[in-house]
């Protein structure tokens, strides 16, 4: 797979979901979805859980709320710019964007979205209704209050979703052969390159997809914020 920039631009005017499939090393099956969730302004997704997925959103631009249900009372927790919200398998949850600002994100899942029939599930699709079980999603944290790295453990893989900073000056890392490592800029503009050879400007919402065993350098004048995801075999 060669190196790749993904720009779809951020315009919180409507929804639309941009999917991509993303590999593990040595498996050709597509392990990990992620997508980027545009709402447009009072959008609301319909109620839904997935079964066996994890799912993590970075909210890039807007502000709206997660809302989930816990003991068949409905809980509300607002989303801003900079948050990073988990959904744990079963969690009965909802997305959405404020009355008067749309709401950007970018949402993982592991395993892959899929249905019965190898059917990719659409996030707009409501699977289940609303109905009171014990399940709820994790607090809401800004990604400067992150800590330690999300780690999901499943079906032989484990993908792990951290938070890398890089600030005025240059920060070159080296992708790590036996995993694949992609980067999602959050906050900030900057650039990229790889092996010193192709280069691209970055901005929020952008998906950074190296090689496997490439040299990667981040530069910026204002600033970076990167989520880092980790993907490999155990």
């Amino acid at each position: 797979m060669p190196a790749e920039v993904i720009k779809t631009p951020l315009h919180p005017k409507r929804a639309e979901v941009m999917l991509r499939e993303l590999r593990g090393v040595s498996t050709g099956m597509e392990e990990l979805s992620i997508a980027l969730i545009t709402l447009g302004p009072g959008y609301k997704f319909p109620f839904e859980k997935h079964p066996i997925a994890t799912e993590i959103w970075l909210a890039h631009q807007g502000a709206g709320e997660v809302a989930s249900m816990k003991d068949g009372d409905l809980i509300k927790e607002p989303v801003r710019a900079g948050d990073v919200v988990r959904v744990d398998p079963t969690t009965i949850h909802r997305l959405g964007a404020e009355d008067n600002s749309g709401l950007v994100v970018t949402a993982f899942s592991f395993p892959a979205w899929r249905k019965e029939g190898n059917q990719e599930v659409t996030l707009n699709e409501s699977m289940y209704a609303p109905r009171k079980e014990q399940h709820c999603v994790l607090p809401v944290h800004a990604v400067h209050d992150a800590g330690e790295p999300i780690i999901v453990d499943q079906n032989g893989f484990q993908w792990k979703l951290g938070i890398k900073r890089i600030r005025r000056s240059g920060v070159i890392t080296m992708n790590a052969r036996e995993e694949r490592l992609y980067y999602i800029v959050v906050t900030g503009n900057g650039r990229v390159m790889f092996d010193l050879t192709f280069e691209s400007e970055v901005s929020p919402g952008n998906l950074i997809m190296p090689e496997v065993g490439q040299r990667v350098e981040f530069t910026t004048n204002s600033g970076l914020i990167l989520a880092q995801l980790s993907l490999k075999e155990e």
